[in-house]
Formats: C-alpha cells, sequence, structure tokens
C-alpha cells in the first residue's frame, strides 16, 4: 500500500456512502426487491474493510487479498443497479 495515507483518498471514502445515498435519493433504486439488503452488506462490508486499515488490522501478508475482496464486494452495488435496470429496460 506505501503510504499510510494511502486509503484516505475520496474514492474509496465516498464508495462507502455512494449506495446509501442512491437508495434515499432514487426511488426506481428504492423500488429493486433485495436492494436494501445488498446496500447494508455492501456498506458494512466497506466500514469493516476501512476499520481493518485504520486500526492496522489487515494481516501484511494477505494485503492484496484483503483489497481485492474488498473491491469485489464494493463493485458488486454498481453491477446489480446496472444488471436491474437492463432487464427491465427490454
Amino acid at each position: 500500500m506505501g503510504s499510510p495515507m494511502h486509503g484516505f483518498y475520496a474514492l474509496p471514502l465516498v464508495s462507502l456512502i455512494a449506495p446509501a445515498l442512491c437508495m434515499a435519493e432514487i426511488e426506481k433504486i428504492r423500488s429493486i426487491k433485495g436492494m436494501w439488503l445488498v446496500t447494508v452488506i455492501v456498506s458494512i462490508a466497506g466500514i469493516f474493510y476501512l476499520w481493518l486499515n485504520l486500526l492496522g488490522l489487515d494481516p501484511q501478508a494477505y494485503r492484496g487479498v484483503t483489497q481485492r475482496v474488498f473491491s469485489s464486494i464494493n463493485s458488486f452495488w454498481p453491477f446489480f443497479v446496472g444488471w436491474w435496470a437492463l432487464r427491465t429496460s427490454r
């Protein structure tokens, strides 16, 4: 990760709150069945990963693996919304 400030860039912080803000603002997304659960899982995973990094509990040997797992979970939310939008537009 290089610098300890690596995790404090704006993009990771925005990615933590973006799903919840979209749920609050966009009625169409709120109407998706199961979207609340997906949003909660993504948000909790993001907060947990940030907590691991801030406290230094992310194991050094597995740091790349944990980043990829978090990235996969975090990328699931826009994938789910995009998949739903494509499915309903037909």
